[in-house]
């Protein structure tokens, strides 16, 4: 993630439409496995720690958190985690068996060996726990935004599926995220590659803005809405994201 993005988006987390959607999602989803606060968890990818702040609101206590960036984990620490610290989410200094919940919300589609890096995730987690996983979907829908957050890759439905499956996971459900938004984003994707200036004309242009307050929790809303219906077993017809909740046996 360039610096400039990153500035943006710690900024921006804890409040941004899409951060409280995403969070709310992985919420629910706990709720719906029955996950309880008694889990030992780590969070891949914590950033600042918002979704750090919500488990621990919801009484999980035994949190862990890493991250690339030393700015985020930083800002870890002083929100009162101090079991946060800089580290490769494709190479985890744990014990085997230490986790069990693992929380990957776009981490995956930044490295390198994707699988190297699953296989390590099934590594540290105990038998009959769980990884909750989301992914950028559609390779069509790649732009700039997809070049300032330092991208490998975006996901085919299947291919992620698959990653999961052969790293030695048990899948137990996957589906798209983001279905209300797909859409006008596809539209806006498309616009872009037919007249190029429509990206504007830096190299780096990204898609995360301050958004008004209506606006945002609109859209927050919106996500709500389709996170109730994720949790109750519904799967989504399309969606910018993926996700999928696999075990390890």
């Amino acid at each position: 993630m360039e610096e400039s993005f990153r500035d943006e988006y710690f900024r921006l987390e804890d409040q941004h439409w899409w951060g409280v959607g995403r969070r709310d999602a992985i919420l629910r989803l706990l709720d719906a496995e029955g996950v309880r606060p008694n889990a030992r968890v780590l969070d891949i990818g914590c950033s600042g720690g918002p979704l750090l702040s919500d488990l621990r609101a919801r009484g999980f206590e035994s949190l862990t958190g890493i991250d690339v960036s030393d700015r985020a984990i930083e800002r870890c620490h002083q929100r009162g985690f101090p079991n946060t610290q800089t580290m490769d989410a494709g190479h985890l200094a744990f014990p085997d068996q230490s986790f069990d919940l693992l929380v990957a919300s776009d981490v995956l589609e930044h490295l390198a060996d994707d699988t190297a890096a699953l296989r390590e995730w099934h590594r540290v987690l105990a038998p009959g726990g769980l990884l909750f996983a989301f992914v950028p979907a559609h390779p069509f829908l790649w732009s700039r935004h997809d070049d300032a957050n330092q991208h490998q890759r975006r996901y085919r439905h299947e291919e992620f599926r698959t990653r999961i499956q052969e790293s030695g996971f048990e899948l137990r459900r996957s589906g798209w995220w983001n279905s209300a938004l797909f859409p006008p984003v596809a539209l806006v994707r498309f616009g872009q590659r037919v007249m190029p200036q429509a990206q504007g004309s830096s190299e780096t242009e990204h898609d995360l803005r301050t958004t008004p307050g209506p606006v945002n929790r609109l859209l927050a809303g919106w996500l709500g809405a389709e996170n109730r219906l994720l949790a109750r077993g519904v799967s989504l017809p399309f969606g910018v994201s993926l996700f999928a909740v696999a075990s390890r046996a």
